[in-house]
């Protein structure tokens, strides 16, 4: 596609990188999160709410010490009593960091267990379980680039991935500034209120920088996308030629400018807003300290509290400060959390793949009749119509070449006919039935298709699905053989696949394709180049002997060698099944298909033998003014009236049925050539 179609392409990216609107409750995901501990992780929790009581001890036996010393002195104590009460609490507290380090190590070390059950497993999993044209929609695509985005990000320390530790130190928080806060109001009612009021203001405008930088994550993200996608542009070699030949390295650079800027201003704003809770939180600890200072040294004068007293309170005070400054800091990392696991929340609650009908493929023939009925479709309310009132009948058992110039839309007609697109309007009959009558597994059954780009998982299958080298093999269900392997050689796949899909497929038939096609049988998969990967996919589709097997070669990357030794192969293993060639070149496939669909922007050109078409590209209509006397103008030419209006005529005579029209004065009003809507490349070879 040419960059010049970039500013669309940019358009559209726009469009679906819109936020959505449902918002989860902070208390429904916190205890979603909690469910998911319960399940993967029950330690977990026991650990996070052992870890509040200990943290609290150890602090408040930290203040402890300075007031046992100061109230020894004060009442002339003896000293022996004083240092094993010191020593006792030393050892306490001593013993209570080693407790927490242990927990906290915990916590970090396996707190990623429910990131993996809450995002690894069921996110693939519903990946695996939507249908295809949900899954390639630009809003779920969107949905999981932000879930990806939130995994790595929270992987390197965020609210995400360490919630269990940010929990505990919220708890914690809560529990100590309520405990100490006890302890200053049994004491001293004035005081507590000196402390309160400066941390309910850092509470306060905590919660907001929290809510405003989640707010700017989601605003600045839509922007860095953007930024990211011209920035990936720019360094794609295939564009380099775009960019220069187009002219639209002005236009790449303005708006690469203008996301940029954009997202500096997002940063800066942010940056003010946590650089002003700094400060804020800054000149409340200074009025509170002062005033606090001021109050105690003032009841100290006035022999209300002794020395002892004076520093125990302080102690309460500076503690205190720190709950209610952990508080906002957690506080804020729940908000982010919330957010970020509602985008992931959000994607899991995407509608999965309808599960269709009733019908199986035993309700549908060998070779089953293909219908297209009225069939519209677009991928989105918006976008523009790729079908409009489709309509095409396959007879039972008919070997199709469908043939189109790319973009014509010959690879989404198939995606409709395999059940990976649903219609918008209109329907696919397999043998007179709705394909949403069949079960969809049944239905994917009906299918072996040969797609124009070869994806394959350069691992164990295993792997792919646990995501992990580290598997428990005596827990995998297949076999050791599972998949594609790029390390097996062409007949060990071959056979290791037909024993997956429950096929019986001989080793004979496999090494009889393999020398059909010129394909080593010990060679390595991973040795194949991107021809010899085709054909050897074309093998194993029409080993396994599906209904209807579908081959697309739109992507000219086979050679008129390959495309004959395919053409061997077809006719051999296809004699119970359609099939339908795709091409953008009708070259070769006129000894296979009994008939021929050109299409052009989702139009149906020509559909008709191959004979037929090329007869018809071969003649030239002529629209004439009159039809008096055309019998003695041309009696030399053969000649027949289309539409009541044109003349038609072999090309080869054009010119000289155009002199005899002129030389009688009969007018010419346009000249064209019959087929000239089937927009075809022929290219090389024998049609």
């Amino acid at each position: 596609m040419p960059l010049a179609l970039s500013k669309i392409n940019l358009k559209f990216r726009e469009e679906i990188m819109e936020k959505s609107d449902t918002k989860l409750n902070l208390f429904s995901n916190v205890f979603y999160y909690l469910g998911v501990w319960l399940k993967t992780f029950p330690a977990g929790i026991f650990f996070m709410l052992i870890s509040v009581p200990i943290r609290i001890f150890m602090i408040y036996q930290t203040i402890l010490i300075p007031k046992t010393i100061i109230l020894g002195i004060e009442t002339g104590a003896e000293a022996k009593p004083i240092l094993l009460s010191i020593l006792t609490a030393g050892l306490l507290i001593t013993a209570c960091k080693v407790i927490i380090q242990v927990l906290e190590t915990k916590l970090m070390a396996l707190g990623s267990r429910p990131l993996f059950h809450i995002y690894s497993v069921p996110v693939n999993k519903k990946m695996f379980e939507l249908n295809y044209q949900t899954l390639i929609s630009p809003e779920v695509q969107t949905k999981i680039t932000k879930v990806k985005n939130i995994v790595m990000t929270g992987s390197s320390g965020g609210p995400f991935h360490f919630f269990g530790l940010n929990l505990s130190f919220l708890l914690t928080a809560i529990a100590g500034a309520f405990f100490f806060s006890s302890g200053i109001i049994s004491i001293d009612l004035i005081l507590l209120f000196i402390v309160l009021v400066s941390g309910t203001v850092n509470l306060l405008y905590g919660i907001y920088t929290g809510k405003y930088t989640q707010k700017n994550m989601e605003e600045r993200g839509n922007d860095e996308k953007k930024e990211g996608y011209i920035l990936t542009t720019a360094e794609d070699r295939r564009f380099a030629k775009d960019i220069r030949l187009y002219k639209m390295k002005d236009w790449l650079i303005e708006n690469f400018e203008h996301y940029h800027g954009r997202v500096k201003k997002f940063l800066r704003a942010e940056s003010n807003v946590q650089a002003g809770g700094k400060i804020l939180n800054a000149l409340m600890i200074f009025i509170r300290d002062v005033f606090a200072y001021i109050y105690l040294i003032y009841q100290l004068n006035a022999g209300t509290i002794a020395v002892s007293q004076f520093v125990f309170l302080i102690g309460l005070v500076m503690e205190f400060s720190k709950w209610m400054d952990a508080i906002v800091l957690q506080i804020s990392n729940l908000i982010i959390f919330n957010s970020e696991l509602s985008q992931i929340r959000i994607f899991l609650n995407t509608p999965d793949e309808k599960t269709g009908g009733e019908l199986t493929v035993n309700d549908t023939s060998e070779k089953p009749s293909i219908e297209f009925k009225n069939l519209s479709f677009r991928y989105s309310e918006n976008a523009a119509w790729i079908f409009k009132d489709f309509n095409l009948k396959i007879d039972a058992g008919e070997k199709l070449a469908l043939v189109g110039i790319n973009g014509a839309g010959k690879t989404t007609l198939m995606h409709l006919l395999m059940g990976l697109l649903e219609p918008t309007e209109g329907s696919v009959l397999i043998d007179g039935k709705n394909s949403t009558d069949f079960k969809k597994t049944e239905y994917y059954n009906l299918f072996s298709p040969v797609f124009q780009d070869i994806n394959i998982f350069p691992e164990t299958f295993a792997a792919n699905i646990a995501g992990t080298e580290n598997i428990n093999e005596e827990k995998l269900i297949f076999s050791e053989d599972f998949g594609f392997y790029n390390h097996l050689s062409l007949e060990k796949n071959l056979l290791s696949l037909s024993k997956i899909l429950g096929l019986t497929v001989s080793k004979d038939d496999i090494i009889g394709g393999l020398d059909l096609l010129e394909l080593d049988p010990n060679k390595k998969y991973q040795q194949l180049l991107e021809n010899e990967k085709i054909k050897f996919h074309t093998l194993f589709s029409v080993l396994i002997n599906q209904n209807i097997l579908i081959l697309d070669y739109s992507k000219d990357n086979l050679t008129k060698d390959d495309k004959q030794v395919l053409k061997e192969l077809i006719l051999e293993h296809s004699n119970n099944a359609n099939v339908i060639i795709l091409d953008t070149i009708l070259n070769q496939y006129n000894n296979i298909a009994d008939n021929v669909l050109v299409i052009s922007d989702g139009e149906k050109s020509y559909y008709g033998l191959l004979d037929d078409l090329l007869i018809i590209k071969k003649l030239a209509a002529i629209s004439v003014s009159q039809q008096k006397n055309l019998d003695n103008i041309l009696q030399d030419y053969q000649y027949t009236i289309y539409n009541d209006k044109e003349i038609v005529v072999r090309e080869e005579v054009l010119e000289d049925v155009v002199y005899l029209l002129l030389k009688n004065n009969i007018e010419i009003s346009q000249i064209r050539n019959l087929g000239e809507r089937i927009k075809l490349y022929e290219g090389e070879g024998a049609l």
